[in-house]
């Protein structure tokens, strides 16, 4: 939590906030009802927020001469969240564009290259080990595919998978949350709706 706390509190800075937007990020974070739910847990999600708020970070610092170190400080990033869930690997994917449209002027194919080693080796290694443990490295899905003897030979599912995405996402998430996750309506807090007006406001915004 305090790894988070800290990154939001940077990229509030990052975005040309001060201290005044600084705590008010912080605090918004803590706020939330997963933030204190998940703390209690072993969830990976807890985990999940601290990489990809420091990735958005790095995201949105000034490129400069350091792309090396960019690089690499990303790839430990990527590679952590890629090691803690597929859907984690699949948040980092929507930010990696943006690292590498504002870093392109800096980009080498070297440093490219291990970075990449650098992702597979951190991420490669949960599923290494799942893989030898119960015979299917995304256990406990696919393993209608891979046959883990730990589990039925089925595809795992969920109807909250499949509510699909509309232009009502925000709200529904907010008002209708266990249509989404295993959460009370409300448990996912109501920063989506209570701050809808400052998402328009961002946009109108070149730095965010």
């Amino acid at each position: 939590m305090a790894l988070s706390a800290a990154a939001v509190w940077q990229l509030a800075a990052t975005l040309g906030g001060g201290a005044r937007s600084g705590w008010m990020a912080m605090a918004l974070y803590a706020s939330l009802p997963l933030t204190a739910a998940l703390a209690e847990s072993m969830q990976t999600e807890t985990a999940t927020v601290a990489l990809l708020a420091w990735l958005a970070v790095l995201a949105m610092r000034t490129a400069d001469d350091n792309w090396p170190k960019v690089a690499y400080a990303g790839a430990l990033l990527v590679g952590g969240l890629v090691a803690l869930k597929l859907t984690s690997a699949a948040f980092a994917l929507l930010l990696l564009p943006l690292v590498f449209w504002r870093y392109r002027r800096q980009l080498r194919l070297k440093d490219m290259l291990l970075a990449a080693m650098i992702v597979l080796a951190i991420g490669g290694s949960s599923y290494a080990y799942a893989g030898m443990l119960t015979g299917n490295p995304v256990f406990p899905l696919f393993n209608d595919w891979f046959g883990s003897p730990l589990l039925p030979q089925a595809l795992a599912d969920d109807v909250r998978w499949h509510a699909g995405f509309n232009l009502l996402l925000p709200w529904d998430l907010t008002f209708d949350t266990d249509q989404y996750q295993e959460l009370w309506d409300g448990g996912a807090g109501f920063a989506l709706v209570a701050l809808a007006g400052a998402w328009i406001l961002a946009f109108c915004d070149r730095r965010t």
